[in-house]
């Protein structure tokens, strides 16, 4: 492979050759591998282009970007958006280059691809990395000790070999892998699993790459919070989860404190299980307390979020002399210690470093000697924070030592703290579903409230999260924040997720019961196809069906169940019949728990019901719906007989070796009739993105400023749109409506779609 330069180099034996010849080289080119070095930050938006890499099979060109001037890259990038353009994790690279006005033509990331190839096998993080991908398919050995050594500096030898070598091989890995998807294919035909809509996996990887672009638009664009929403959100986990912890120390002291006594915990009259600063509460007690003891002329502090805090610096005017040990927050973190000038004003130097960092991950020291000095030296606002006579150890709700101690004091079995252990011996003592609330409210708090608002949001307030496009079942996930994860039932999130324009509006879709439709197709489930035909409500049916004779007797007057329609006949939609709701929330949740397999057991504690009376109604489920038992079992044997299971959509494979050697052949079988439903429907939410981004590009100049996607929220499409007239904001409903809608019949399923608009996610939901 030849190494060709271009740039500033440091005792180096690559000799600069003009940026000239390598346009003239590129031009023509029908593929192109890239690899692009940046600084190492979080924020996509920061990052800044240091190194551009660019491979054909024979040739690899570094390219050192501070070395040529704007317009020469400009023209770098022009040159190509024409031939196919591969790289490794590609949406890193596409990323950066979108800042300097690439727009992706044709792309191949062979990370997704592999992913998709080999699903089951080889589909690990690491297994996935481009080091793992080379020394699999070419027995290469290479290094990332220099990933991080860019800096912007003139390049030396090693900087240059390094930047060379992820691409120079990705034109050959591809070929591989298409071979391989080839040959996957003609494998699959003899299990006669593909239909008209399902083209195979080589069809599958052109619509997964095509996505690819959606998500890197998604990725820079970001999602809008709202501050003032968002401190609500933060404040609403934090309450919740003191009032469960409260309750969880409440049993703990009224049932085990001899227990506690014994081994040196303390009840409320000693010292707090938990540290002061997990409280907000108790942090504004803090700083107000050595505000009082400075003398400062200074307005009480109202909240001890970080943001806050920020904005009382700026608002009192006090300067942040804050010093890091480096440049990289990153370090900091890791070094997990703080840095700050000279300071004898603990409420100043409490006030900076909450401004800068999380506690818990840096500046733990100083609060653990404020903590300490507070006991012993000031013991009103000890009092005040509880900490009456410290004890000589401290009880911990979230260690696993010390609530296993307790959990086997109620039942030896007990093994663990996991929840699934919990469920199952919820009925077994008071503490254990105040220990599941506890564990659910610190998770939301820890996920959902001050750490996702305050650690990940971008310098210009957006939050723009990382999506992982390689799990198993074709779906997505994210990182930093886990938008994809946001709480379905928590009202907040959905009101703070707002246009970041005045004028704006988010627009929103998402399909009529799409897990369900989908099963109802692959099942060929006759009820149920009978109810979606007709237009009624598919869980109200069911519990028609499961409950019989009680369902009838729940009718009140006003039901709306039975209303009739023009010609008479009953509509049969959702009643909000005490009764009848109460039904229909259980057929919901044996509908949705039926295709994750759940248990009798899983069930009782969702429904709040005994065990019997849940394997009664599941028993019911399956005798009213003989298709769905008929397709669980006819995925779920296939998928232990063959091995894998093939979505119906794309004609993906996902394996089970791994597995089946291990002897888990229930979860193979669970895996094999749900891994269809979810990846269906993750595929054709896919086909529909890929078909909003490309009527976007054809409509975007009589649109307005812009329509950019935000999230695909399972089964939902959420866009946001700039000020624009109303007529382009009904055509812009109408494309997203309509291509969710075309994008399920390109799959072979038919599943409804309504559009809405508005100030929030809240009200186009």
């Amino acid at each position: 492979m030849k190494v060709l330069f271009t740039g500033r180099t440091v005792n180096t034996s690559y000799s600069s050759t003009p940026f000239e010849q390598a346009i003239k080289f590129f031009e023509g080119q029908k593929e192109v591998a890239v690899d692009t070095e940046t600084n190492v930050v979080n924020s996509i938006i920061d990052r800044e282009l240091y190194v551009i890499a660019l491979s054909t099979k024979e040739t690899v060109w570094v390219i050192d970007y501070p070395y040529v001037t704007s317009d020469q890259i400009y023209i770098l990038i022009d040159l190509i958006k024409k031939p196919l353009l591969i790289a490794h994790n590609m949406s890193f690279d596409l990323a950066i280059l979108k800042k300097y006005k690439y727009k992706s033509e044709k792309v191949y990331c062979t990370m997704i691809a592999e992913q998709i190839i080999e699903n089951g096998f080889d589909s690990t993080a690491k297994n996935l990395g481009l080091t793992a991908l080379l020394y699999k398919y070419f027995g290469m050995e290479i290094s990332k000790d220099e990933q991080t050594s860019f800096t912007g500096e003139p390049l030396n030898n090693k900087q240059i070999i390094y930047a060379a070598k992820d691409p120079a091989y990705l034109l050959k890995l591809r070929d591989i892998q298409m071979e391989k998807a080839r040959r996957q294919d003609k494998k699959l035909r003899a299990f006669n699993v593909f239909t008209k809509n399902n083209k195979g996996v080589v069809k599958a990887l052109w619509w997964n790459m095509e996505f690819l672009k959606c998500v890197v638009d998604m990725e820079m664009f970001g999602a809008h919070f709202d501050v003032d929403e968002s401190q609500g959100i933060i404040n609403k986990f934090q309450d919740i989860y003191e009032d469960k912890k409260g309750k969880a120390l409440t049993v703990l002291e009224e049932e085990f404190m001899p227990y506690l006594k014994e081994h040196g915990f303390y009840d409320k009259e000693g010292r707090f299980p938990n540290s002061i600063w997990s409280s907000s509460t108790k942090k504004l007690t803090v700083l107000n307390y050595f505000l009082k003891l400075s003398g400062e002329d200074l307005p009480p502090v109202q909240s001890s979020t970080k943001l806050s805090i920020k904005t009382y610096l700026v608002t009192n005017n006090i300067n942040h002399p804050i010093k890091l040990k480096a440049t990289s927050s990153d370090a900091v973190y890791r070094s997990n210690k703080w840095y700050a000038e000279e300071e004898d004003n603990m409420f100043f130097k409490l006030l900076w470093v909450m401004a800068s960092f999380n506690h818990k991950k840096t500046g733990v020291e100083l609060y653990k000697s404020v903590e300490d000095n507070i006991v012993s030296e000031h013991p009103e606002c000890a009092k005040a924070l509880g900490y009456v006579h410290p004890g000589e150890n401290t009880f911990n709700l979230g260690s696993r030592t010390h609530m296993l101690a307790i959990l086997q004091m109620i039942d030896q079995r007990i093994l663990n703290t996991q929840k699934e252990t919990l469920e199952l011996n919820a009925a077994k003592h008071r503490l254990i579903p105040v220990l599941l609330e506890l564990n659910q409210a610190t998770y939301y708090k820890n996920n959902f409230g001050e750490g996702f608002f305050r650690e990940q949001m971008d310098p210009d307030g957006i939050h723009r999260t990382r999506f992982n496009t390689v799990l198993k079942t074709g779906r997505l996930s994210s990182t930093k924040p886990n938008l994809l994860n946001i709480p379905r039932t928590f009202e907040q999130f959905r009101k703070a997720l707002t246009p970041r324009v005045e004028g704006g509006s988010m627009i929103g879709a998402d399909y009529d019961g799409q897990e369900l439709v989908i099963v109802a197709y692959l099942a060929k489930e006759k009820n149920w196809l009978n109810y979606l035909k007709n237009g009624w409500d598919l869980h109200s049916k069911n519990a028609e069906l499961i409950f019989d004779k009680e369902w009838v007797n729940s009718t009140m007057p006003g039901c709306t169940y039975y209303k009739a329609g023009e010609d008479g006949k009953p509509m049969y939609q959702k009643c909000s019949c005490p009764g009848h709701k109460r039904m229909r929330d259980h057929s919901k949740s044996v509908s949705f728990g039926s295709i994750y397999g759940i248990s009798s057991i899983g069930l009782s504690l969702n429904l709040n019901i005994s065990k019997e009376e849940a394997g009664s109604i599941l028993d019911r489920f399956f005798e009213v719906c003989p298709g769905i038992r008929k397709m669980m079992d006819k995925f779920g044997d296939f998928a232990i007989e063959n091995t894998m299971i093939v979505e119906p959509v794309f004609g993906l494979v996902r394996n089970f070796d791994a597995w089946k050697v291990n002897g888990d052949t229930e979860s193979v079988r669970r895996a094999g009739f749900n891994t269809p439903i979810q990846a269906s429907g993750s595929a054709i939410l896919k086909i529909s993105f890929v078909l909003m981004r490309r009527a976007k590009a054809h409509n975007m100049s009589t649109w307005g400023q812009f329509f950019n996607l935000v999230l695909p929220y399972h089964d939902e499409t959420i866009a946001e749109a700039s000020p624009t007239s109303e007529e382009n904001l009904e055509i812009m409903k109408n494309v997203v409506e309509n291509s969710m809608m075309i994008s399920a019949k390109l799959g072979g399923f038919d599943i409804g779609a309504g559009a809405e608009s508005g100030p929030s996610w809240a009200e186009i939901h």
